[in-house]
Protein backbone atom coordinates (compact mmCIF):
# COMPACT_ATOMS: atom_id res chain seq x y z
CA UNK A 1 0.00 0.00 0.00
CA UNK A 2 1.17 3.63 -0.40
CA UNK A 3 1.17 6.36 2.29
CA UNK A 4 -1.53 9.11 2.35
CA UNK A 5 0.13 12.61 3.12
CA UNK A 6 -3.03 14.98 3.43
CA UNK A 7 -2.19 17.52 0.41
CA UNK A 8 -3.72 20.62 -1.27
CA UNK A 9 -4.10 20.34 -5.00
CA UNK A 10 -6.41 22.91 -6.69
CA UNK A 11 -4.91 22.74 -10.13
CA UNK A 12 -5.26 18.85 -10.07
CA UNK A 13 -8.60 18.65 -8.47
CA UNK A 14 -9.93 20.45 -11.39
CA UNK A 15 -8.14 18.34 -13.58
CA UNK A 16 -9.25 15.26 -11.50
CA UNK A 17 -13.05 16.52 -11.60
CA UNK A 18 -13.03 17.21 -15.39
CA UNK A 19 -11.40 13.75 -16.06
CA UNK A 20 -14.10 11.97 -13.85
CA UNK A 21 -16.96 13.80 -16.40
CA UNK A 22 -14.30 11.78 -19.71
CA UNK A 23 -16.54 8.94 -20.75
CA UNK A 24 -13.05 7.73 -22.20
CA UNK A 25 -11.30 7.79 -18.91
CA UNK A 26 -14.20 6.23 -16.79
CA UNK A 27 -13.59 3.16 -19.61
CA UNK A 28 -9.83 3.35 -18.90
CA UNK A 29 -10.40 3.46 -15.02
CA UNK A 30 -11.86 0.00 -15.43
CA UNK A 31 -8.04 -1.37 -16.55
CA UNK A 32 -6.37 0.09 -13.23
CA UNK A 33 -9.41 -1.21 -11.11
CA UNK A 34 -9.23 -4.70 -12.87
CA UNK A 35 -5.15 -4.40 -12.38
CA UNK A 36 -5.82 -3.82 -8.29
CA UNK A 37 -8.06 -6.05 -8.44
CA UNK A 38 -10.93 -3.09 -7.08
CA UNK A 39 -8.88 -2.68 -3.99
CA UNK A 40 -8.07 0.97 -2.51
CA UNK A 41 -3.98 0.96 -2.49
CA UNK A 42 -4.27 3.23 0.23
CA UNK A 43 -6.60 1.68 2.83
CA UNK A 44 -7.12 -1.73 1.15
CA UNK A 45 -10.72 -1.74 0.90
CA UNK A 46 -12.24 -3.65 -1.62
CA UNK A 47 -15.04 -2.64 -3.68
CA UNK A 48 -16.13 -2.59 -7.41
CA UNK A 49 -18.38 0.42 -6.40
CA UNK A 50 -17.10 3.96 -5.44
CA UNK A 51 -13.38 3.37 -6.41
CA UNK A 52 -11.29 5.91 -7.81
CA UNK A 53 -8.28 6.57 -10.06
CA UNK A 54 -5.79 8.86 -7.98
CA UNK A 55 -2.67 9.76 -9.80
CA UNK A 56 0.24 9.04 -7.22
CA UNK A 57 2.66 12.26 -8.30
CA UNK A 58 -0.28 14.14 -7.65
CA UNK A 59 0.75 15.36 -11.28
CA UNK A 60 -3.03 15.16 -13.11
CA UNK A 61 -1.30 15.83 -16.49
CA UNK A 62 1.05 12.42 -15.79
CA UNK A 63 -1.72 10.06 -17.04
CA UNK A 64 0.95 7.16 -17.42
CA UNK A 65 -1.09 3.73 -16.44
CA UNK A 66 2.18 3.02 -13.67
CA UNK A 67 1.33 6.41 -12.07
CA UNK A 68 -2.35 6.04 -12.04
CA UNK A 69 -4.01 3.66 -9.00
CA UNK A 70 -7.28 2.28 -6.98
CA UNK A 71 -8.21 4.77 -4.33
CA UNK A 72 -11.52 4.60 -2.30
CA UNK A 73 -13.23 8.16 -1.55
CA UNK A 74 -12.20 8.12 1.81
CA UNK A 75 -8.82 8.00 0.72
CA UNK A 76 -9.22 10.25 -2.26
CA UNK A 77 -10.21 13.25 -0.56
CA UNK A 78 -7.19 13.41 1.97
CA UNK A 79 -4.94 14.48 -1.43
CA UNK A 80 -7.67 17.56 -1.79
CA UNK A 81 -8.12 18.97 1.61
CA UNK A 82 -9.60 22.14 0.18
CA UNK A 83 -12.23 20.55 -1.63
CA UNK A 84 -13.18 18.13 0.64
CA UNK A 85 -16.52 19.86 1.51
CA UNK A 86 -18.23 19.40 -1.91
CA UNK A 87 -16.61 15.72 -2.18
CA UNK A 88 -17.81 14.18 0.99
CA UNK A 89 -16.75 16.10 3.62
CA UNK A 90 -14.71 15.37 7.05
CA UNK A 91 -12.85 17.29 9.74
CA UNK A 92 -9.38 17.16 10.93
CA UNK A 93 -8.27 16.28 14.00
CA UNK A 94 -5.12 15.14 16.28
CA UNK A 95 -4.27 11.68 15.81
CA UNK A 96 -0.75 10.52 16.52
CA UNK A 97 -1.35 7.63 17.29
CA UNK A 98 -2.08 5.99 14.04
CA UNK A 99 -1.71 6.80 10.44
CA UNK A 100 -4.14 8.08 7.86
CA UNK A 101 -3.90 4.97 5.62
CA UNK A 102 -5.09 3.07 8.76
CA UNK A 103 -7.77 5.53 10.26
CA UNK A 104 -9.57 5.32 6.74
CA UNK A 105 -9.33 1.73 6.96
CA UNK A 106 -10.73 1.91 10.47
CA UNK A 107 -13.04 4.24 9.44
CA UNK A 108 -14.80 1.53 6.31
CA UNK A 109 -15.12 -1.00 9.52
CA UNK A 110 -16.70 1.65 11.69
CA UNK A 111 -19.18 2.96 9.27
CA UNK A 112 -20.17 -0.41 8.11
CA UNK A 113 -20.71 -1.71 11.61
CA UNK A 114 -22.98 1.73 12.63
CA UNK A 115 -24.78 0.83 9.35
CA UNK A 116 -26.03 -2.75 10.49
CA UNK A 117 -27.49 -4.37 13.89
CA UNK A 118 -24.47 -5.97 14.57
CA UNK A 119 -23.42 -6.20 18.00
CA UNK A 120 -20.45 -3.64 17.51
CA UNK A 121 -23.17 -0.93 16.81
CA UNK A 122 -23.11 1.20 19.93
CA UNK A 123 -19.39 0.29 20.41
CA UNK A 124 -18.58 1.99 16.83
CA UNK A 125 -20.88 4.93 17.37
CA UNK A 126 -18.44 5.66 20.61
CA UNK A 127 -15.61 5.34 19.04
CA UNK A 128 -16.32 7.72 16.43
CA UNK A 129 -17.72 10.11 18.46
CA UNK A 130 -14.37 9.93 20.40
CA UNK A 131 -12.23 10.41 17.17
CA UNK A 132 -14.82 13.46 16.60
CA UNK A 133 -13.78 14.94 19.91
CA UNK A 134 -9.74 15.20 18.78
CA UNK A 135 -10.96 18.13 16.83
CA UNK A 136 -11.20 20.31 19.47
CA UNK A 137 -7.65 19.82 20.46
CA UNK A 138 -6.99 21.41 17.10
CA UNK A 139 -9.54 24.24 18.02
CA UNK A 140 -7.84 25.12 20.86
CA UNK A 141 -4.57 25.27 19.18
CA UNK A 142 -5.00 26.71 16.26
CA UNK A 143 -7.93 28.56 15.93
CA UNK A 144 -11.89 28.67 15.42
CA UNK A 145 -12.62 26.46 12.46
CA UNK A 146 -9.01 25.04 11.46
CA UNK A 147 -10.05 21.84 11.66
CA UNK A 148 -12.32 22.41 8.88
CA UNK A 149 -10.22 20.59 5.81
CA UNK A 150 -11.27 23.47 3.17
CA UNK A 151 -10.77 26.18 5.51
CA UNK A 152 -7.06 25.19 6.66
CA UNK A 153 -6.83 23.88 2.92
CA UNK A 154 -7.16 27.49 1.27
CA UNK A 155 -5.23 28.85 4.04
CA UNK A 156 -2.24 26.72 2.98
CA UNK A 157 -2.92 27.75 -0.58
CA UNK A 158 -3.01 31.38 -0.37
CA UNK A 159 0.04 31.50 1.80
CA UNK A 160 1.35 29.73 -1.07
CA UNK A 161 3.80 27.50 0.63
CA UNK A 162 2.76 23.63 0.67
CA UNK A 163 6.08 23.39 2.46
CA UNK A 164 4.14 24.07 5.67
CA UNK A 165 2.27 20.41 5.49
CA UNK A 166 5.91 18.74 5.71
CA UNK A 167 6.69 20.63 8.91
CA UNK A 168 6.38 17.84 12.18
CA UNK A 169 3.35 19.20 13.56
CA UNK A 170 1.20 18.23 10.77
CA UNK A 171 2.63 14.44 10.59
CA UNK A 172 0.31 14.38 13.47
CA UNK A 173 -3.39 15.49 12.04
CA UNK A 174 -5.63 13.14 10.42
CA UNK A 175 -8.67 13.81 7.82
CA UNK A 176 -11.51 12.23 9.81
CA UNK A 177 -14.23 11.23 7.41
CA UNK A 178 -17.56 12.20 7.59
CA UNK A 179 -20.13 9.42 8.34
CA UNK A 180 -23.23 11.33 6.78
CA UNK A 181 -20.64 12.58 3.66
CA UNK A 182 -20.40 9.52 2.89
CA UNK A 183 -23.73 7.73 3.78
CA UNK A 184 -24.48 5.87 0.67
CA UNK A 185 -21.12 4.63 -0.11
CA UNK A 186 -20.49 3.31 3.25
CA UNK A 187 -24.06 1.20 2.67
CA UNK A 188 -22.82 0.17 -0.34
CA UNK A 189 -19.41 -0.48 1.14
CA UNK A 190 -21.31 -2.59 4.51
CA UNK A 191 -22.38 -5.09 2.22
CA UNK A 192 -19.21 -6.26 1.57
CA UNK A 193 -17.78 -6.08 5.28
CA UNK A 194 -20.65 -7.19 6.48
CA UNK A 195 -19.50 -10.66 6.76
CA UNK A 196 -16.36 -9.53 8.76
CA UNK A 197 -18.51 -8.60 11.61
CA UNK A 198 -20.84 -10.87 11.81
Amino acid sequence: MYPIKLNVNPHGWRLFMQRKLDRRFEEFSQKIWQRDEFACQFCGLQSKKHQEVINLDQNYRNNKFANLVTACSLCTQCFFLESVESYGGGVLIYLPEISQNQLNGFCHLLFTAMNTESKYKETAQNAYRNLKLRAEILEDEWGSQLQEPSIFGQLVIESENKALLNKKIFSTIRLLPSRAGFRYQSIDWSRSLTAILQ
